[in-house]
């Protein structure tokens, strides 16, 4: 029989199964906290040139004007990643709970996470598996063979550090089929990675049709400036920062708080794979004559 740890469909339909079933307990939450946390970059987006046009009405005051964009740009940024990580965790927790077969809440799962053992082995764990996604495109989400199973064996198990040999161990152990019980993992979150750009991609394009993200008419007005008299180094910078801010567009407020959520989604997806996969690998481990790693 075919499960998510020996088989890719089996471990992509299962995941999806799982993130569909528990989506009640989780969805409505992690929404909300994305369009929260991209409300910063909305308020830019449709005020950033008009504010940078006050700052600099009097004149001089293009460095003043660039560096309170910056300050304010910068702000949002850590606002918004803030918010996607904590909508991340909601869903990663309540989907752990949910494939574990424990009740769909978020109450256990901030219990856990609580557990002192956990936090240094999971920060730790959930930055290499993050780097694997990073680097899917090169093959990257290879690395999730030694490393997809600690997050979830951390969180499980309460394994500290060595979460990250035991996740090793396992991913790289020898299925009942002969393949390698990490191996469905890292297809699959491949597979969902690409997917996953491709829709970043047409989002992006009607993004761009519907709002541009730069100032039409103030990229030509650079372009004139810089081939006929580009004047000064502040009167030059002042145009560029013209030119790269958008004018205010109520299309473009809407269009990134609808699309706030999708990242996270997105993520979600991606992280549900290794927990998934690695409920069944522990199954089938537990179930050898000869477990690889320690019942205890």
């Amino acid at each position: 029989m075919k499960t998510p740890a020996t088989d890719s469909l089996a471990a992509l339909s299962a995941s999806l199964r799982i993130v569909w079933t528990s989506a009640p307990a989780w969805i409505l939450p992690v929404a909300l906290l994305s369009v929260i946390g991209e409300l910063p970059e909305a308020w830019l987006r449709y005020s950033a040139r008009g504010y940078y046009a006050e700052l600099t009405a009097g004149g001089g005051m293009e460095p003043l004007g660039v560096q309170a964009l910056a300050m304010a740009g910068l702000i949002g940024l850590m606002f918004s990643l803030t918010m996607q990580l904590v909508a991340v965790a909601w869903g990663f927790l309540v989907i752990s709970e949910v494939a574990a077969g424990r009740p769909a809440g978020i109450a256990e799962g901030l219990r856990r996470t609580l557990a002192w053992r956990l936090q240094l082995s999971w920060l730790v764990s959930a930055f290499l598996v993050s780097t694997a996604h990073r680097l899917w495109f090169i093959g990257g989400c290879f690395l999730l063979l030694p490393f997809g199973f600690a997050p979830s064996d951390a969180y499980e198990r309460a394994t500290g550090m060595s979460a990250i040999s035991r996740a090793g161990k396992l991913g790289f152990s020898v299925g009942p089929h002969g393949g390698k019980l990490g191996v469905p993992m890292a297809i699959v979150s491949t597979g969902l990675l690409l997917a996953t750009a491709v829709i970043d991609t047409v989002l992006s394009t009607v993004n761009a049709m519907l709002s541009p993200a730069v100032n039409l008419g103030g990229l030509t007005d650079l372009v004139a400036r810089l081939t006929s008299s580009p004047g000064s180094a502040v009167d030059l910078l002042g145009a560029v920062v013209m030119a790269i801010l958008p004018e205010p567009s109520v299309a473009g407020v809407a269009l990134t708080l609808l699309e706030a959520p999708w990242p996270v989604l997105a993520q979600i997806v991606v992280f549900a794979v290794p927990v998934v996969v690695y409920h069944d690998a522990m199954r089938i481990d537990a179930a050898r004559e000869r477990p690889v790693l320690d019942p205890t």
